[in-house]
């Protein structure tokens, strides 16, 4: 789906110190899109799949250490924008 190489460049880190870190958030943001949607994504994913992961990582990456509720705010209401297409409503109930 996104790459550890893939998120470091999008996120413009340069050094392998955070590896641990950005592969959590990888896991992190698949798992939310999966429970979103509820449905497993295959590789490749839909690009809208993969641009909601970098930002989901993104925005935690950033606010890992404060969060910042209008920021998240902003993000969650995107992440879903991205992912509701993908969604299967036959597993809401």
């Amino acid at each position: 789906m996104v790459s550890l190489s893939e998120l470091m460049s999008h996120l413009r880190i340069e050094s392998g110190e955070e590896d641990a870190l950005l592969s959590s958030l990888i896991q992190a943001a698949k798992a939310a899109c999966e429970a979103f949607c509820m449905t497993e994504f295959e590789e490749p994913a839909p690009e809208p799949i993969r641009l909601a992961v970098l930002l989901f990582c993104g925005h935690f990456y950033a606010n890992r250490e404060s969060g910042d509720p209008a920021a998240y705010d902003a993000m969650i209401a995107a992440f879903r924008a991205l992912l509701w297409p993908y969604r299967d409503p036959t597993k809401l109930f």
